[in-house]
């Protein structure tokens, strides 16, 4: 008896190398090596990834067919990335709408959560946040804001099985 391993696709969005977010990602991805699970892990802004979506048809851009050819492969998509003013870079928007979307028709929206492209894959987002000891955000606007930015790739793609959130938030002083 084979059992197929486990592929873990990890999409991370954070500026800064050596980052929390990229600690966070490292560790995600060393943890599922140690498991005996293969992990690619997609670092946007290391590849330059341009967040710009161009209508070039119903097929995938080009620039983006490597990555949509890794979302389809993977098992589990995981996505790494701060809450920026209260929503997720506009590079993981731009991820979502360049490669989740990618041969999708805005006319058939109805249409994407029977789509095969995402379906019985799992999603995890994992997002961080700091805020002030007082003053805006507070607490609950954090937590609602982590739970809210999942929902991005929920109204631009297929949806994959039962997924998770975990938001880090912590206080500056």
């Amino acid at each position: 008896m084979t059992t197929e391993t486990i592929r873990h696709l990890v999409i991370l969005s954070h500026p800064v190398q050596g980052s929390f977010n990229h600690q966070i990602a490292d560790t995600y991805c060393d943890t599922v090596r140690e498991v005996g699970q293969e992990v690619v892990l997609r670092d946007l802004y290391a590849q330059r990834f341009d967040p710009v979506l161009e209508y070039v048809g119903q097929v995938p851009e080009l620039r983006s067919l490597d990555d949509f050819l890794e979302v389809r492969r993977c098992d589990v998509l995981t996505f790494v990335y701060p809450i920026w003013f209260g929503l997720p870079p506009a590079m993981i928007k731009g991820y979502v709408d360049r490669v989740l979307g990618a041969g999708f028709q805005p006319t058939k929206e109805q249409l994407r959560a029977d789509s095969p492209f995402l379906k019985g894959k799992r999603m995890l987002s994992i997002t961080t946040s700091a805020r002030p000891r007082r003053g805006w955000p507070s607490r609950a606007s954090s937590s609602r804001c982590a739970r809210d930015s999942t929902s991005i790739w929920r109204r631009s793609s297929a949806s994959p099985a039962p997924s998770g959130c975990i938001s880090i938030r912590w206080c500056r002083r």
